[in-house]
């Protein structure tokens, strides 16, 4: 499973400026607002990284604290790496089986290369920087491919994001037994699944209620002229974003590739447990997916540093596994989904023609102009 969490960029304006040729500017950038990029939502920000680092230097020092680095060492230069391509390969998969998920929600005329790259691309910054802003710059990316409403295709986000939620749901409803027996693990399940079953629901009503919506927003804010009408507007095309829900065999094969891609995951963790524990089990593989599945939702520093290693430790610690062991595991498991889709997002960037600091700025700008 990949991971997607945060690190810092500068918010330069003259690389925002600087739009690679041959691609027209659209209603996916909004460079007019980007000034506004040092607003209030900085104090935010800084705050979320003080909280996500502290957080993540405790969890640092709690799975470091009884481990001695020297067996740390000896245990990583005697595993098996052999395991390392194959499990590769089955997070680049996995990965393809995820564009395909997305591209079914967004629907029929996006070739499946940018929204591949899209979704690249929005991990990589989902790697690096605080926000979520991954998910706003791929859906600006392809937004501009389609020539179609940023908000549209951030709907097809969201839906996209809760089939994922709901299958790592239904991951640990699997391991059942296990996280009967653990507390805290159980709360983390009820807790995802009440969240996931209440906004499926919001967004299924919403997606087959367009008239009732438009009521509302009219009843509310007709009377306000310029305001009413552009409020309406931007319900259309949020819910022209979630079509998906109102076409069963669409959603249905979305939720498919989906979970190809959590399969790839969970044999992937599988395989690269063997190169630590040749007698390990998919069982096991899939345990430590559902526990670090779980945690990277909790604030933390870029890439989920820290409490990746610390969710793999606690899953593994169910099993007996000793701290060196698990940590080892932990640090290559999380490091190869990260680097892997670090080189992706990179390769992406230039299939798209595209900088880094341009696709930031862009969401940034998307973010701060809708931000009061």
């Amino acid at each position: 499973m990949t991971n997607d969490e945060t690190v810092h960029l500068k918010d330069d304006a003259a690389v925002a400026g600087a739009r690679p040729s041959g691609e027209p500017s659209s209603s996916a950038g909004h460079p007019a607002s980007e000034e506004k990029t040092g607003s209030p939502n900085g104090s935010s920000s800084a705050l979320q990284w003080v909280i996500g680092i502290g957080i993540s230097l405790l969890a640092l020092v709690l799975v470091f604290w009884n481990v001695d680095l020297t067996e740390l060492a000896t245990t990583l230069r005697q595993a098996n790496y052999w395991y390392l391509p194959p499990a590769l390969a089955l997070i680049l998969i996995g990965q393809g089986g995820r564009a395909r998920s997305w591209q079914n929600i967004l629907g029929p005329g996006l070739p499946f290369a940018r929204v591949l790259s899209a979704l690249n691309i929005g991990y990589l910054i989902n790697n690096l920087l605080p926000l979520r802003l991954g998910e706003v710059g791929r859906a600006l990316l392809v937004a501009r491919v389609q020539r179609s409403s940023p908000l549209r295709v951030i709907s097809s986000v969201a839906v996209e994001r809760l089939i994922d939620l709901c299958l790592l749901v239904g991951l640990a409803a699997a391991f059942l037994p296990l996280v009967l027996g653990l507390d805290w693990a159980q709360r983390a399940v009820l807790i995802f699944l009440g969240v996931a079953t209440i906004s499926f629901g919001g967004l299924f009503f919403l997606a087959r209620s367009r008239d009732l919506a438009f009521r509302l927003v009219h009843g509310l804010f007709g009377r306000f002229g310029s305001v009413g009408a552009t409020l309406e507007k931007r319900v259309d095309e949020l819910i022209d974003g979630l079509a998906v829900l109102r076409d069963p065999r669409r959603f249905l094969t979305a939720v498919m590739w989906s979970g190809l891609a959590w399969i790839c995951a969970g044999l992937s963790a599988w395989l690269l447990l063997r190169a630590f524990l040749p007698d390990a089990t998919p069982y096991e593989g899939y345990f430590v997916l559902v526990v670090s599945g779980l945690a990277i939702a909790i604030p933390s520093a870029p890439g989920s540093i820290g409490v990746w290693q610390a969710a793999v430790v606690l899953a593994l610690s169910v099993f007996k596994v000793d701290g060196a062991t698990a940590l080892s595991f932990g640090v290559v498991h999380h490091f190869s989904n990260y680097g892997l889709m670090m080189v992706l997002g990179a390769l992406s960037l230039a299939f798209e023609g595209e900088t880094l600091g341009h696709v930031v700025s862009q969401a940034r700008a998307f973010v701060t102009a809708r931000t009061p």
